[in-house]
């Protein structure tokens, strides 16, 4: 792993890497480095960092909020994704044609929602989940459907250029999703034959009102108009995404195009309209769908939900369905109201500009949007220290495999750099893991550790290996542990120790090559701790000795520390007997 999770680039220092990167980079030699942005911090508590980068003349605008689903409460999981959907659906004035009739129209949909969920509420759960699921699958089959019709049309597919030599991909895979829609429409088709369909009474009438609803709110759309905007002057690689601990939105923008970034996104911080709420509800079911039907899908959920007792790591960023299905439009704004203001936010800009330019574009843009009603909540909950082995077995259609996940410590803590360097021991082709495993004893097709990338929370050391042939995992697990001591009743040479270190230092500073690189690296330090701390950090981690190495795998590597995870393969033949 490299110096944390986000500076993972194959390779080793280049002779002039540090002379590419600029005049903001700081340097004695390869063994010290240092990135100074120039910052500002508005009124309204709105942080700016600017990296003056000549490089090229572009300009990457990433906007970081410091709210992720562990800002989140039983109830309204996976709100932080779904606003990473609805902050793209427009403003008061963007993405809307005639404003006074979009706010009737939404008016209108909540409150025949509410009666939809009571009808809703008489059909039995049975026969409710059959159809809801029939028609989620074919709605959202028919939205990803006309979205690839359209990129294939127009070579754009939502808001990214598609390039010359993937469109032929793109055909396939539209031929593909044409075929998964005919099947799920023929699915929908003997739904709606069942007797289950049948009981649906009342729920039939208002959804034909609901869906004259939704024409009237399509009608009344600017489809794309923000992502078209962006677009137009020049804008690439627009994005965003959501995490634990923070959501992001990005754009690349030609260098004298910042004030575009500065207008559009204060305008969605200021004025938000979650319009198509249901219709991107029903985008984020269907994720959530995608994530459940694959092998290891609720696996690895189930790994978080027992990990932490108490944590809101605990849940899955894509949020439970049963949240999903009960948030409201009204939760939605309570929750933007706290959580999206200027004092919750870092704006990074990284590229050919001047900053004090930036700061007065920030200024006007940014500078008259008001602190949010309250400070966003504290995250109360502090998990509780594990007081005893946790064991997890689980089946699924795939090669069986044996995690080991171990509690660690959050940003800024010193043991997380020795950390960071005994999961680079233990990994990669030269690690203790796979020469003992893959190499040696050739009992596991792959192995892996890591220490996770920096967080906001006490996070996990994880271990992982997929089991070879009939191999049993328990076998692998036996062999794991006999490494881990290794590690705890010995320290690595000087030279093992010196190797990951440069290979460390080789990924951190190809990691600082790129605008990209920079601003994300820039702005994750700033949300999980301080952007000082992308300083900090390597001259950390240059300094771990040996023992430290040591000291770290005694305390952490224990069992009482420990949640051991079993996948062993389904039995097709057993399944199909019940």
């Amino acid at each position: 792993m490299s110096i944390s999770g986000l500076y993972r680039v194959v390779g080793l220092i280049a002779p002039l890497a540090l002379v590419a990167l600029g005049p903001w980079l700081t340097s004695a030699g390869a063994a010290e480095f240092e990135v100074r942005p120039k910052e500002k911090v508005l009124d309204n508590g709105l942080k700016v960092l600017v990296l003056e980068r000549r490089a090229e003349p572009s300009a990457t605008c990433w906007l970081f909020y410091k709210v992720g689903s562990v800002n989140e409460r039983p109830g309204i999981t996976g709100l932080s994704h779904l606003f990473e959907h609805l902050m793209f659906k427009g403003t008061r004035i963007v993405g809307v044609k005639d404003p006074v009739a979009d706010r009737k129209i939404m008016a209108d949909m909540d409150a025949l929602y509410l009666r939809l969920a009571e009808e809703r509420a008489r059909i039995p759960a049975e026969d409710r989940a059959v159809i809801e699921q029939a028609t989620q699958t074919a709605n959202a089959l028919r939205r990803a459907v006309e979205d690839g019709r359209k990129g294939v049309e127009t070579g754009v597919f939502r808001g990214q250029k598609i390039p010359p030599e993937m469109m032929g991909l793109a055909r396939a895979q539209l031929a593909r999703g044409e075929q998964e829609l005919q099947k799920a429409e023929a699915r929908l088709e003997e739904v709606r034959n069942s007797p289950a369909w049948g009981k649906m009474g009342a729920v039939h009438d208002l959804e034909k009102e609901w869906n004259a609803l939704r024409e009237q709110e399509k009608a009344n759309i600017v489809k794309d108009e923000l992502w078209e905007t962006y677009l137009r002057h020049g804008g690439t690689a627009l994005n965003a995404f959501t995490s634990q601990d923070t959501t992001v939105y990005i754009v690349t923008l030609p260098a004298n195009k910042v004030e575009l970034f500065m207008w559009l996104e204060s305008d969605r911080m200021a004025n938000a309209v979650f319009r198509e709420f249901y219709s991107e509800r029903d985008v984020v079911k269907e994720e959530r769908r995608l994530t459940e039907n694959r092998p290891l899908g609720f696996y690895n959920e189930s790994m978080d939900a027992i990990f932490f007792d108490a944590h809101p790591y605990s849940w899955p960023v894509l949020g439970w369905m049963s949240d999903l299905d009960a948030i409201t439009r009204q939760d939605a704004e309570e929750y933007f109201a706290i959580h999206y203001a200027p004092n919750n936010a870092v704006a990074v800009i990284v590229g050919d500009v001047d900053a004090e330019q930036v700061f007065a574009l920030a200024a006007k843009h940014f500078g008259g949007i008001p602190r949010g009603r309250k400070p966003p909540p504290a995250v109360p909950t502090v998990e509780p220290t594990q007081k005893g082995h946790k064991r997890f077995y689980h089946q699924a259609e795939t090669q069986p495999r044996v995690d080991f996940k171990f509690h660690t410590p959050a940003a800024g803590h010193k043991d997380l750099p020795p950390l960071i360097l005994l999961g680079d021991l233990l990994s990669g082709k030269t690690g203790r893991l796979r020469k003992a495993l893959v190499e040696g004893k050739e009992m596991a097709l792959s192995v892996s550790a890591v220490a996770g990338r920096p967080s906001r929370f006490p996070q996990a050391f994880e271990v992982g290996a997929t089991v070879k042939g009939d191999i049993a995992p328990e076998d692998v697990e036996k062999e794991v542990w006999t490494i881990l001591e290794e590690m705890k009743n010995a320290p690595p040479t000087d030279r093992d120790l010196q190797k990951v270190k440069n290979q460390n230092e080789a990924m951190f500073i190809r990691g600082l090559r790129s605008n990209q690189g920079l601003t994300a690296q820039l702005g994750w330090s700033e949300v999980v701790y301080k952007w000082q701390y992308l300083n900090e950090l390597p001259r950390q981690v240059r300094a771990v000795a040996g023992a430290d190495v040591q000291r770290v795998a005694r305390h952490y590597f224990t069992r009482d520390n420990c949640l051991v995870g079993i996948v062993t393969k389904k039995d097709k033949a057993a399944e199909a007997k019940k």
